[in-house]
């Protein structure tokens, strides 16, 4: 099995070549900012003196260190997932009928859920190693950044702990299993017929359906309720205040990460909304009805897009209430990890989905 794994990545390295550029650029830009976390924590701990608010400057130093690597993580933590998951299960998905074909060759559902599986842990495995050796490079261009804006001390050097391996085939490996989990688990349960003609099946049953519609209900849930609470916490506290400010970002993110769960519901609707526009002539007709095939590949391709205007207007609201700086040096250092995290996501959907309609323009002339 393991040849065969590695020679089926082998030949459809095209088709797996985005998904190991988007994993590597999360994995770099976790790791760059771990290190760069415990270098700052370091620089934090040699800091002496007192700080403008009377307080000791190691403290004040720390928890600025603490609580912009704590948002650069949190922010490249959810690009990275979301992202890296709509990739690696829009991959499988186009190849539904290489799975029918080796179904209908003899191959077992269980033998063919473990082949996925495994190929998405290699996957996994490369971007986590080879971002973990990136992260040496990102470190050396966040740090300047930090310092510009008071979060290190000059000089300061970031740290590489061995743990931050771990932490990163959590995020990058973790994120690729779980956006191909789905794909394997329903290539492995529908049948040689369906996945030669590229029909849906609905392999779940009822109970299991509901499940996980109720399942993201309550994540969609809790998430409300944290935006609910963060705003009656702004109210409270007034709107002028340091811990107004910090509720305000943590509902604007926790509305950003709820979008996010129901996009794979809000853009089939928003494609179907868009069919009932009464457009004349007939290219709007066949978009509007072929758009909503491809709602996979609409998800995976405004999902990047949606978490970098998100943090982008999180920013500039924090920055309006006092929190952050609107300079290019603040900008980069907060967000600059995600947009890449993003941009490299987009560009990996555009140039998989030309790949995919270029080989179907060749099997259509064949």
């Amino acid at each position: 099995m393991l040849r065969l794994l590695l020679a089926d990545l082998r030949h459809h390295a095209g088709s797996w070549a985005w998904t190991c550029v988007v994993a590597l650029v999360a994995g770099a830009c976790v790791s760059g900012q771990l290190m760069v976390m415990h270098g700052s924590l370091d620089s934090a701990g040699r800091a002496t003196g007192l700080s403008r608010w009377g307080n000791p400057l190691s403290t004040e130093m720390a928890d600025a260190a603490r609580t912009t690597s704590g948002f650069v993580i949190a922010s490249v933590v959810l690009a990275a997932a979301v992202v890296l998951s709509t990739t690696a299960g829009l991959v499988l998905s186009q190849r539904r009928r290489d799975h029918g074909l080796w179904r209908a060759l003899g191959m077992r559902p269980g033998l063919l859920r473990a082949l996925l599986l495994g190929q998405l842990v290699v996957v996994g495995a490369l971007g986590s190693l080879g971002g973990a050796l990136l992260g040496r490079p990102v470190s050396a261009l966040m740090m300047p950044l930090l310092i510009d804006q008071d979060v290190a001390l000059p000089g300061t050097l970031a740290r590489w702990e061995p743990a931050d391996l771990g932490w990163t085939a959590l995020v990058v490996a973790g994120s690729v299993l779980l956006g191909g989990w789905g794909p394997a688990r329903r290539a492995a349960r529908a049948t040689e017929t369906n996945l030669l003609t590229g029909s849906q099946e609905r392999s779940r049953s009822r109970p299991a359906r509901a499940l996980g519609v109720l399942t993201r209900l309550l994540v969609a849930g809790g998430l409300e309720a944290g935006v609910v609470t963060s705003a009656v916490a702004v109210h409270r506290r007034g709107a002028g205040s340091q811990l107004a400010s910090e509720a305000a970002a943590l509902g604007a993110l926790y509305a950003l990460v709820l979008v996010c769960v129901l996009t794979a519901w809000l853009v089939p609707l928003l494609l179907r909304g868009a069919a009932l526009l009464p457009v004349p002539g007939p290219a709007w007709h066949v978009a509007t009805r072929t758009a909503p095939l491809e709602s996979r590949r609409s998800t995976a391709t405004v999902l990047p897009f949606l978490i970098a205007l998100g943090l982008v207007v999180i920013m500039l609201g924090g920055a309006r209430m006092g929190v952050g700086s609107v300079r290019l040096s603040g900008f980069l250092s907060m967000l600059g990890l995600t947009l890449a995290t993003t941009c490299a996501a987009v560009v990996a959907s555009t140039w998989s989905g030309r790949g995919v309609g270029v080989a179907t323009v060749l099997r259509a002339r064949d």
